[in-house]
């Protein structure tokens, strides 16, 4: 199971160029792309509240900005390294893919045609909130009677404490949202700097993975 803004997708620089015209917008300095990552939480409102966004401009007024800055950047763009490989390596053990994401239906299916990921995943679930949740439900849906059996993937401390809620590997993955030190904090089952370390835990037999 991954996630897939910020593991998956490679767009935290386009996502911080959002991050960065919404405090531009009322006249902030925005923060960092390091303090941005070394900040940031899923309680995106309370992040840009407490740095000077006036507290009577509500969330879809951000996104607004937002999506513009993201679409207007959308060149920056791109797989997280090795995706595709890692892809290929759960193909030939047979590993069920799955994406867990809050990202949106309608946007969720434009990327990963885009991408040309339409037909990788079993199930893509959209504007999950309570990923923890869904974990559970994606293993009794096929049938996996030990957690460990299953992972799940993703870059922000969120994720690493949803994955250890429902039981499974708590992987993290620090070329996301998160920095490395936030994440080694949550105390993952494993790091991984790129996707060839997943390929390397997965496929280390299997010399015709590349």
């Amino acid at each position: 199971m991954f996630d897939w803004n910020g593991t998956f997708l490679n767009d935290v620089k386009a996502a911080h160029e959002g991050m960065a015209r919404i405090f531009r917008h009322f006249g902030l300095n925005p923060p960092s792309l390091t303090e941005y990552r070394n900040e940031v939480t899923p309680d995106i409102v309370t992040f840009y509240y407490e740095r000077g966004v006036p507290r009577d401009t509500d969330l879809a007024a951000m996104t607004k900005i937002y999506k513009t800055a993201i679409e207007e950047n959308w060149s920056k763009v791109e797989l997280g390294l090795y995706a595709e490989s890692l892809i290929r390596c759960c193909e030939a053990k047979g590993i069920t893919r799955v994406l867990i994401t809050m990202e949106s239906e309608e946007t969720i299916k434009r990327r990963l045609v885009q991408f040309k990921l339409d037909d990788k995943f079993s199930d893509v679930i959209p504007r999950v909130s309570k990923k923890a949740e869904v974990m559970r439900e994606m293993l009794k849906k096929y049938n996996v009677e030990d957690p460990r059996e299953a992972f799940y993937m993703g870059d922000i401390i969120g994720d690493v404490e949803a994955a250890k809620s429902a039981g499974v590997v708590a992987i993290a993955y620090t070329g996301g949202y998160n920095s490395k030190e936030r994440l080694q904090a949550a105390k993952p089952d494993m790091l991984a700097d790129s996707f060839w370390d997943i390929v390397l835990w997965l496929c280390q037999d299997d010399p015709d993975i590349d």
